[in-house]
């Protein structure tokens, strides 16, 4: 199992965007995603609201590489609010 933990401005309780999604895709998760294991994807605890628009640009390359199948095999997004967890959860789906 490959843990990632995501940074984000202390300030941010809520984010969103397909390009803030891609961006940090490519900042904070490419260098370290494992192809050949079960990679979870960590929010912070102040995190308490992602948008669909920023899961779909945080997975954009990689369901345009393996499909979303192998995407959702491949990441689990996490975070320690409950909330957010089912939030999450529900996001990547669509």
């Amino acid at each position: 199992m490959n843990k990632i933990n995501l940074y984000f401005d202390k300030s941010l309780s809520h984010i969103a965007g397909n390009p803030y999604g891609q961006e940090v895709y490519l900042k904070q998760i490419k260098d370290q995603l494992k192809l050949d294991e079960e990679n979870e994807i960590y929010f912070p605890i102040q995190i308490k609201g992602v948008s669909i628009s920023f899961i779909q640009g945080l997975i954009k390359d990689l369901v345009n590489k393996y499909g979303k199948e192998k995407v959702l095999q491949l990441i689990t997004l996490k975070s320690d609010n409950e909330m957010l967890q089912e939030r999450l959860n529900r996001n990547i789906k669509f």
